[in-house]
């Protein structure tokens, strides 16, 4: 398979791409979401939405869900999403989620975060039995143009990649579902995100906003 390209900021470009993917394999092993944007001026995608929180949340969400079937017929197989620790320093309001009322590009971010471990932790029950594991993870600072642009001093990308790898591969990891990870060990995520109430209404919003309908 050749690399696919598509712009996460535009839900037509993530449906190509999931249609590009399933079209070259026949095998899907792992599907690893680590797109990521962090910005200081509120922006709006192609589809309206709040750019953070499009490319951070809803475009992994959706490509997530249209791979599924693929994960699924390839079981034993693996999703691995890269959240945050910030999640834990979001302020959630359902009226705010796409910056209507007002825009704050560091709560933009936590927001998006905590929607990684929403989904994740929605999207692990209804993978039990099926043979594919979701869990979520805390890369830590890694030196990227992100840290950068926070002035933060970050770790290399190698190291910032290990815990990604480990979920994606170690044998450790088999049959692991529904943990949120840091530095490789199980941590513990924020008590909002653990809130299964939140985590499935956020589940139905977020099918509602790229347009999957009920689940």
């Amino acid at each position: 398979m050749g690399i696919v390209l598509a712009d996460f900021a535009e839900l037509a470009q993530v449906h190509q791409l999931a249609a590009e993917v399933q079209a070259q394999v026949g095998h899907l092993d792992v599907l690893i979401n680590n797109a990521g944007v962090y910005l200081t001026e509120k922006q709006l995608t192609v589809d309206g939405y709040e750019m953070t929180f499009a490319v951070n949340h809803l475009a992994p969400f959706l490509l997530t869900n249209l791979l599924l079937s693929a994960l699924k017929a390839s079981a034993p197989a693996r999703v691995v999403t890269v959240s945050s620790v910030a999640h834990g320093s979001a302020r959630w309001d359902w009226e705010n989620l796409n910056a209507e009322k007002k825009f704050h590009s560091w709560g933009a971010y936590c927001i998006s975060k905590l929607g990684n471990l929403l989904f994740t932790f929605a999207l692990s029950r209804r993978l039990e039995g099926s043979g594919v594991t979701a869990n979520a993870l805390h890369p830590g600072v890694v030196n990227t143009r992100m840290s950068q642009q926070l002035k933060l001093e970050g770790k290399p990308v190698e190291q910032g990649a290990e815990t990604p790898i480990y979920l994606a591969s170690s044998p450790e990891a088999t049959g692991v579902n529904g943990e949120y990870f840091s530095q490789k060990r199980v941590a513990q995520p924020s008590e909002m995100a653990r809130d299964e109430a939140l985590q499935e209404k956020f589940w139905a919003v977020s099918r509602a906003m790229v347009g999957l309908g009920t689940d």
